[in-house]
């Protein structure tokens, strides 16, 4: 193509569409817009009248659903009817006349109203009473929607289809309650079955709609409309045709059935455009949509787009011409601009041009272009110039460009042997010798920095072969290398001094350098090294900004192979200690698996071990209650006997009793002492810490010795601490310690010999010291004094007498407690047996938890005591004890007994035993302290049983251990103020043991000092004796057949009557740490048979008596 057709072409096309453009864009703008604006009004003027017809169909439906409602209330609301459902509910003999006026009525009514199908009337119950209809009298409807709806108030069904209207047509339904105004009480319901015609005639109306235009009526179940009305496309779809809610057509139909009004334009149930105006009906819930297809409805807007066609046609063909001729016109003068353009694009200057003179631009761009062309040829003669002159200055940029390339070149191939992987010499040298290479410089050194020895040592060098080179080190600030390092800044010498030690050697001598550049190996101020170049020339800045650029690298290389050389080494190390971590982990598994099966045998070693300590324990149980059993009672008759209270003895007499009493007391002493030793010894022992006064217990210890000790004539002294007043330990243990030092002491010290008591607090313990005057140890016989079975020798076992048991478990009570004991003796002359208590903050105890009788309300007859004992011996035994005192008792031999004789005669106190039939003694302990009446009596548990803490727990008193001695229970009588009342009454105690001797020997005891005695011989009979009676105090032992004393407690507790009674636990079996817990709060005393004096009973018995006595007058002064 030629210049000519490329330029002439190009631009008359260009000229024509942009003539076109400028016509057809302003046109079919224009059109668009009239058309739009058109259908816009045609669609509101469509919606408008679409809205105007569902509004019109929806009131029209609203008033006819009102008017036949409002004719059913009038049906309903007749006199007539109401009065005859009346006289029909009520069964009247009126009743089928009745009926049959009612029906000509309705006849009547559906006459005058045709669209009535059918009327009926149901009674209250549900039965068609007149309709319409004949074949619907009778009938039950009492089932119906409509009826139970209608009783309630207006209702209206659905339209729907009857089974006996022959002409299938649709019908809706309209019930109301014929009310009886008088009661407001519903007498009946009308039922009127309306033709569906009257409401969906209303619908077939089309006027307006065109013809696609339809009206439908709607209603919503569930997930699916049904049509109420022919649609007119349908003729037979009433109650046919469906439509789903998650439809994709027919969404104003969905919505006018929801309850919603409105317009839209989408497809309708058949898929089909439609513009649709939807309304809701609330009387019947019902969907109203007027609708008319859209291509009916725009069709008016079909003319009107032909005409906009034929106009935009038009005007495109009357522009087309115009631009033609316009374009020839003005592209002729252009093509010949275009011809001596393209000449002169060929480098023909000279070419020349017809000026075109006319006064528009292309005249101007004529001219123009002429002068432009005679400026082109002087300007194309000094752009020659001008491209020599680039030229030169381009070669020198090529030049900057190339050795800028070198340099990174070099840093590539640096920095890539840096961060190869290799050891710190290779590393090293290979960098070395590229820097220099590349740097032009004939030496050079890198030195490395010993942090250790702070001094820079050579670890790389290039063209270097001096000694004195390479083992010369330098220290921070010493020569150019330290200099640099200690600065941690480049430098650069020219000025070298002859004397420099970086000379540059060659085969033809030495010669110094022009340059010798110094720079650091530094990485985040830590300094690692420093790099020296020597060269024959001057370096440029800009290799020095290299060098030193590469030095910075060459820092991260050595840094990061430092650190892989240590991780290296801290493996190795690491795998060496893995590997004999291993080695030893294998030994270990290896005594693992040994210690596991050492382990294996050693539990069943343990079980076997348990069970022979169980059986032990068992038999020491078993043991300890028949052999302390007959002793109880041997000792206390003994001493009643000893006492003459049934008679003078003579001398014979006297002596054979007191060999009777000694010997059961020896027999009983050594009892003990095996069996505390064997519970030691297998850990069965608990010590029960309470803080208590020492001069108070070491006066009682010593009114029991002080009898043997008078017979000896012995002088017996104690000299106390004042800073000593109390001391935290068991005070059981403590005062057998005592008596096993103070018994020691009196036996082996001869008549008119002195004992003397030292206290003194010695280093944060209390140290006791028992001194004698007696026969002394032999030293060789001070290391085997405190082993049990021993004794010093033959001769003096056989004079003296003993087991050898007493000091070797007054050894074991005080370790026990944390002190240690220890003998200081000179044979002939004496001993001193001292040890030491270590103090000891003690928290409230069982004991101090007790609450005395003084605070307990008492109540009932004067010195009465309930002695409960199974056994007949023991209680007649109390009995005497107690009776010799003026108490008067009452016996109880079982639990049941204890319990009913405590309520009914509500003894003072009450002494039981814990070993009773049926019912234990804790039992009636228990019961004691549950009955109201029961529950505030004393009860001093009396047992063989050494349960002291649950004794207490369960509320007794006070624990006696059997054998009972007849003092100690007096004793605790008169220490609990249970003595006999101020009045000149006698206090009432219970006593129960299921061992009749206990009771009777208890009850002898009391009985001797002027108490009443309750004898309960077991738990049961304990319980009901002190829910009968009240008694000032129960003596209770703990173990009972059927009841134990812990159950006893528990029942007195519950009665009002033995509640508050104060009870002494007095038994032969040794408490363990739970017996306490039971017996803590709910008991006043624990004694262990064998271990307790009668004294001691009988003064416990006493503090409980006058406590009572002083309780007594302060209600009186109230």
């Amino acid at each position: 193509m030629n210049t000519k057709e490329l330029v002439g072409g190009a631009l008359w096309k260009k000229l024509m569409m942009l003539f076109l453009t400028i016509s057809i864009v302003p046109v079919g703008i224009i059109s668009y817009l009239t058309y739009r604006s058109a259908k816009i009004d045609l669609q509101r003027k469509i919606y408008n009248e679409l809205t105007a017809i569902a509004t019109a169909k929806k009131d029209h439906i609203t008033q006819l659903l009102k008017l036949r409602q409002e004719q059913l209330l009038l049906i309903a609301r007749n006199h007539l009817y109401i009065t005859a459902l009346e006289k029909i509910n009520q069964k009247h003999p009126d009743a089928y006349q009745l009926k049959a006026d009612m029906k000509n009525a309705l006849k009547h009514q559906s006459e005058i109203v045709e669209s009535f199908y059918k009327i009926s009337i149901a009674d209250a119950n549900g039965k068609i009473v007149a309709s319409t209809h004949t074949k619907d009298l009778g009938r039950d409807v009492s089932k119906n929607d409509v009826f139970i709806h209608g009783m309630k108030g207006i209702y209206l069904k659905d339209f729907h289809f009857e089974p006996y209207i022959k002409e299938k047509m649709p019908v809706y339904t309209i019930a109301a309650p014929i009310v009886d105004a008088t009661n407001n009480k519903p007498q009946g319901v009308v039922i009127s079955t309306i033709k569906g015609h009257v409401i969906t005639g209303v619908l077939t109306d089309y006027s307006g709609l065109g013809k696609t235009g339809e009206i439908l009526l709607v209603k919503k179940f569930g997930d699916e409309v049904v049509f109420l009305n022919n649609p007119r496309f349908e003729p037979d779809a009433a109650l046919k045709r469906k439509l789903s809610i998650h439809a994709e057509h027919g969404l104003p139909i969905i919505l006018g059935a929801s309850g919603q009004e409105g317009i839209m334009e989408t497809t309708d149930y058949r898929g089909v455009a439609a513009l649709s105006a939807y309304r809701h009906i609330a009387a019947g819930k019902w969907g109203l949509v007027s609708k008319i297809d859209a291509s009916e409805a725009f069709l008016p807007l079909t003319a009107l787009r032909n005409r906009v066609w034929y106009l935009g046609i038009s005007t495109i063909l009357i522009v087309a011409a115009i631009a033609y001729f316009s374009g020839v016109k003005i592209t002729r003068p252009l093509v010949k601009l275009a011809l001596a353009s393209e000449k002169i694009s060929e480098g023909d200057l000279k070419v020349k041009l017809d000026v075109v003179n006319t006064r528009d631009e292309i005249g101007i761009l004529s001219r123009s272009f002429s002068v432009m062309t005679v400026k082109l040829r002087e300007l194309y003669a000094s752009l020659e110039k001008k491209v020599e002159d680039r030229t030169y200055a381009l070669e020198a940029a090529n030049k900057d460009l190339k050795k800028q390339q070198e340099f990174e070149l070099a840093y590539n191939e640096i920095v890539t042997i840096i961060n190869a992987s290799m050891g710190t010499e290779k590393l090293l040298s290979e960098s070395l010798n590229k820097i220099s290479s590349f740097s032009d410089s004939q030496t050079g050194i890198i030195y490395l920095y010993d942090e250790k020895e702070r001094m820079l040592k050579m670890s790389a060098g290039y063209s270097v072969y001096d000694n004195d080179i390479t083992s010369k080190m330098f220290g921070l600030g010493v020569g150019i290398p330290g200099q640099v390092a200690q600065e941690k800044k480049y430098l650069l010498i020219r000025d070298i001094p002859a004397d420099t030690l970086f000379k540059i050697r060659s085969g033809i001598g030495d010669a110094l350098p022009r340059s010798i550049g110094c720079f650091p190996i530094v990485l985040q101020e830590r300094l690692l090294g420093v790099l020296v170049l020597a060269s024959l020339k001057d370096y440029p800045d800009e290799m020095i900004e290299f060098v030193n650029t590469v030095s910075q690298q060459l820092a991260v290389a050595v840094s990061n192979l430092q650190a892989y050389q240590l991780i290296q080494r801290q493996t190795e190390e690491l795998q060496q200690k893995n590997e004999e971590l291993a080695s030893q982990n294998e030994e270990l598994h290896s005594q693992a698996e040994e210690l596991r099966v050492q382990q294996v045998a050693l539990e069943e070693k343990n079980r076997e071990v348990d069970m022979a300590n169980r059986a032990k324990s068992d038999f020491l149980a078993n043991m300890s209650h028949e052999l302390r059993t007959p002793l109880n009672s041997i000792i206390g008759f003994s001493e009643v006997l000893e006492d003459q209270s049934f008679g003078t003895l003579n001398e014979k007499q006297k002596k054979y009793v007191q060999n009777i009493h000694t010997s059961g007391m020896h027999l009983l002493q050594l009892i003990n002492d095996i069996l505390d030793l064997s519970k030691v010894e297998a850990g069965k022992i608990q010590l029960q810490y309470e803080e208590f006064s020492l001069p108070e217990i070491l006066h009682d210890i010593k009114s029991l010795i002080k009898t043997q000790a008078d017979k000896k004539n012995i002088l017996f002294g104690i000299e106390t601490d004042e800073r000593v007043i109390s001391i935290g330990a068991d005070k059981q243990k403590f005062k057998q310690i005592m008596l096993n030092l103070l018994s020691n002491a009196v036996k082996f010290t001869p008549k008119g010999g002195k004992i003397t008591v030292s206290v003194q607090s010695v280093n944060g313990c209390t140290q006791i010291s028992v001194s004698d005057t007696g026969i002394g140890i032999k030293q060789e016989n001070i290391g085997r004094i405190f082993e049990k079975f021993q004794q010093i020798d033959s001769k003096t076992a056989r004079e003296y007498g003993g087991t050898g048991l007493g000091l070797a478990l007054s050894r074991k009570f005080v370790e026990m407690h944390g002190g240690k004991i220890w003998v200081e003796s000179e044979y002939g002359k004496g001993s001193t047996f001292t040890f030491t208590i270590p103090l000891k903050l003690i928290s409230k105890t069982p004991a101090e938890e007790i609450t005395l009788v003084k605070e307990r309300e008492q109540e009932g007859e004067n010195a009465l005591i309930l002695v409960v004992e199974d056994d007949p011996k023991s209680s007649e035994l109390l009995k005497i004890f107690l009776t010799q005192k003026g108490y008067k008792v009452a016996t109880a031999f079982n639990g049941d007994e204890a319990i009913t004789k405590a309520k009914e005669l509500k003894p003072l106190a009450i002494t039981l035993d814990i070993v009773l039939p049926f019912k234990s003694g804790w039992d009636v302990l228990k019961e004691l302290k549950k009955i109201p009446e029961t529950q505030n009596i004393p009860v001093i548990v009396i047992s063989i049983i050494d349960e002291k803490k649950h004794g207490f727990s369960l509320g007794a008193l006070d624990y006696l251990m059997k054998p009972v001695n007849k003092e100690e229970l007096l004793m605790k009588l008169e220490y609990y103020g249970l003595t006999v009342k101020p009045e000149g009454g006698l206090m009432d105690i219970l006593v129960i043991d299921d061992e009749r001797e206990t009771v009777e020997m208890v009850s002898n005891i009391l009985e001797s000092r002027g108490y009443r005695v309750g004898k309960a011989y077991g738990g049961h009979e304990g319980i009901c004796l002190a829910v009968k009676k009240k008694f000032d105090l129960i003596i209770l032992d703990l173990i009972m057949p059927e009841i134990d004393g812990f159950d006893v407690v528990d029942e007195l507790k519950k009665h009002d009557i033995s509640k508050n009674v104060p009870i002494v636990i007095f038994t032969a079996k040794d408490l363990i740490e739970e017996d306490y817990f039971r017996l803590r709060q709910r008991v006043e005393l624990i004694a262990q048979k064998g271990k307790f004096s009668k004294e001691e009973l009988l003064t416990h018995i006493e503090k409980i008596k006058n406590m009572q006595a002083e309780k007594t007058k302060e209600r009186e002064k109230i």
